[in-house]
């Protein structure tokens, strides 16, 4: 896996540790990636146990404890990931990605999700960081850094 450079690395860091300061902010920031999944990969629905044609605004959903959950596992997932990435502990990265690879293969989860995933992410930081701290200069090392990580996803699923 390719290394990210100091810059990238310090802008990542510092937006993600400013989004962790937000409370519940695995359930709210979860939430923004899960509806931008949802909205733009209507499979993804039913991957989770939703109905296709779910509205991804619907108090149906939006209320649902499995929503909720997933939502927030998600962002628990990635802050290890990221703390992992980030620091020194690439090796065990590369495990629990192989993990999660075969996780996501058996839940029937494609390559194509992964940008509108990241999408999601983007939008959460964008939303709840507000665009004068996330501007466009972070929001750039986050593409390269999501980029990186999906990317070793990606690969390891097609193992």
């Amino acid at each position: 896996m390719s290394e990210l450079s100091y810059n990238t690395t310090s802008s990542v860091i510092e937006s993600w540790e400013r989004l962790k300061r937000i409370k519940n902010y695995q359930e709210v920031a979860g939430v923004t990636v899960f509806q931008r999944l949802f909205e733009k990969c209507p499979q993804a629905r039913v991957l989770f146990g939703f109905p296709i044609d779910i509205d991804t605004n619907s108090s149906e959903l939006l209320q649902s404890k499995r929503f909720l959950t997933h939502a927030a596992h998600m962002m628990d997932m990635m802050d290890a990931a990221l703390s992992m990435f980030l620091g020194p502990d690439m090796d065990m990265l590369h495990e629990i990605i192989d993990e999660l690879a075969d996780k996501h293969r058996r839940y029937g989860v494609t390559a194509p999700m992964f940008p509108i995933l990241g999408e999601g992410f983007l939008l959460a930081l964008e939303t709840h960081l507000g665009e004068s701290f996330f501007d466009n200069k972070m929001k750039e090392a986050w593409k390269e850094a999501y980029s990186l990580l999906s990317c070793e996803m990606i690969n390891a699923m097609s193992k």
